[in-house]
């Protein structure tokens, strides 16, 4: 395990700031961060820099650097919790009553046929807490924190899961929901993409354009069944039933839910 230097130091006091940030923009930091130390810096090392960090952030058990995919296909880097308790790094930002919408939210998210809901669905969800009470207006101003602290994505309206969420919540989602939609190419949660009309191929939009574009394929990677992409279009939203919610609305603690 190499020894982080101050750059490595300075490029996570960064990310603890912005959790979640796109390739191009990671690898500028990389690069301001060894300029302010004056230390090498070489265009192609990114990798071994995240390795180097992630070597001694990983023991301890609690962050980690990971990679994974935005809505639009990009890869991006995120700085996420390994706690086993899944919500230390939110719960010094949130009150229970917040965390107890954000699991809700979630869930409503993870159970819809959609794998979004609408904003409007969100803010009446304030009537269904049975502990402490969360007004309207309330959870209007949380979800908005929510969508800027990074976890959430708010498409018009349109709430779903942000790529921060779903890289770290991705355990407690399988664990609490094992029958959750994954991509049948990269083995991860997929709440929205392209679809099999012949099977349950289930496929991020990004997998599966990757997949068909290199092969020329026209053909499901599942059941070889003759399959195209909508052109232009990111997300095809598929239609699986509603599944029961798991939530029953009544303010339990965090240790119990989480």
């Amino acid at each position: 395990m190499s020894n982080m230097r101050d750059a490595h130091r300075l490029f996570l006091q960064h990310l603890m700031v912005r959790p979640c940030l796109e390739a191009p923009e990671v690898c500028k930091l990389q690069e301001q961060c060894c300029h302010a130390f004056e230390e090498h810096y070489e265009p192609d090392s990114l990798k071994n820099f995240v390795e180097t960090i992630n070597g001694n952030l990983i023991p301890l058990g609690f962050v980690e650097i990971r990679q994974g995919v935005s809505q639009e296909g990009s890869k991006v880097y995120a700085l996420v919790n390994t706690a086993e308790t899944e919500i230390t790094l939110m719960a010094s930002d949130y009150t229970e009553s917040e965390l107890e919408v954000f699991k809700m939210i979630l869930e409503q998210v993870v159970v819809s046929s959609q794998g979004s809901v609408s904003s409007v669905r969100v803010l009446n969800l304030s009537d269904k807490i049975k502990g402490k009470k969360i007004k309207k207006d309330e959870v209007q101003v949380l979800l908005q924190r929510l969508v800027q602290d990074g976890w959430l994505f708010d498409n018009n309206g349109d709430i779903s899961l942000s790529t921060r969420c779903l890289l770290e919540m991705e355990p407690y989602i399988c664990r609490h929901y094992p029958d959750v939609d994954k991509c049948f190419l990269c083995k991860t949660i997929a709440l929205q993409g392209e679809a099999c009309a012949e099977c349950n191929c289930r496929m991020h939009s990004y997998c599966a354009k990757k997949y068909m574009k290199p092969n020329r394929s026209t053909f499901c990677p599942q059941c070889k069944a003759s399959m195209s992409l909508s052109p232009g279009i990111y997300v095809i939203k598929w239609g699986r039933p509603e599944k029961p919610l798991h939530y029953d609305y009544e303010s339990p603690s965090i240790q119990q839910k989480w």
